[in-house]
């Protein structure tokens, strides 16, 4: 009954420690994707506005932009709103102001 009972603990000392090499592995894999998501997003926005900067006529300020909001979105997975807001947070407007 000894031997088997030392075998069991033996055992289960193992798992326990690779359960917690797995725990640790696991942290460093939610680290890199935390990482990877960020590194995504940011490299989206990037996108959008350059999506949102683009002109019909290159160089031409008063040219209407190449891409609607719900264009961009669709390219980049995300909703018009979100562009929108996007835009707004750069001071991309895609509308001329009247002067009086």
């Amino acid at each position: 009954m000894s031997k088997e009972l030392n075998s069991v603990k033996k055992r289960v000392t193992v798992l326990e420690d690779e359960n917690c090499k797995l725990h640790s592995q696991m942290k460093e894999i939610n680290a890199k994707v935390k990482k990877n998501t960020r590194n995504i997003e940011a490299l989206r926005k990037t996108n959008i506005v350059l999506a949102l900067q683009e002109r019909n006529i290159p160089g031409d300020p008063n040219s209407k932009p190449r891409y609607s909001y719900q264009e961009i979105a669709e390219m980049y997975e995300t909703n018009a709103t979100n562009v929108c807001r996007i835009a707004k947070e750069n001071n991309i407007e895609r509308r001329t102001k009247r002067t009086s």
